[in-house]
């Protein structure tokens, strides 16, 4: 065998590691990312059109945009909390009989999957991430230590209105 083509077998040899390495890594970091849900039990929930939301306590949420009205709530399994979910007037508002005690025990997750969202209110320590939307207007209104993230999303004009709140609006082009 000449020289070359122990060079050639050995680089392969190498890259094909490396490629095995990199698989076990990516793989290791996506079932962390399944994990961290694992206590939660989503379920999901009939609702129909609606393009504002109203946290009044203490949720979870991540809302995407998609082609289809979806949402998905979830409860740690060993809580006894009760969120109350209706739509009246094209906005879906999030509740709890007893809010108080959502203000010390964030345990309500919400994963929203809606066309167009015109507005969002977040109250009471709400952590709301917005993710990919494509708008002309959006007006959004937090206080009392709720926290917005938006993420991958154009929108032309953006209206805040906060008391205390947190806002983190990253990648946005």
């Amino acid at each position: 065998m000449k020289t070359s083509q122990k060079i050639i077998l050995v680089a392969v040899a190498m890259i094909t590691i490396l490629i095995v390495v990199i698989m076990i890594i990516v793989r290791d970091d996506i079932q962390l990312l399944f994990v961290k849900d694992k206590d939660w039990n989503f379920k999901t929930i009939a609702v129909d059109e609606f393009q504002r939301l109203d946290f009044s306590a203490n949720y979870h949420a991540e809302v995407v945009s998609g082609l289809e009205y979806s949402v998905e709530i979830a409860v740690k399994d060993s809580t006894h909390v009760f969120p109350l979910v209706k739509e009246v007037d094209g906005t879906l508002y999030f509740s709890e009989p007893d809010a108080d005690s959502l203000v010390t025990n964030p345990v309500i997750k919400v994963r929203i999957t809606m066309p167009l969202l015109r507005s969002v209110w977040g109250r009471r320590g709400s952590e709301i991430t917005i993710r990919n939307f494509q708008s002309d207007s959006l007006t959004v209104s937090i206080e009392k230590g709720c926290k917005l993230r938006g993420k991958d999303n154009t929108i032309r004009f953006l209206t805040f209105r906060t008391g205390d709140a947190l806002v983190e609006w990253t990648n946005n082009p």
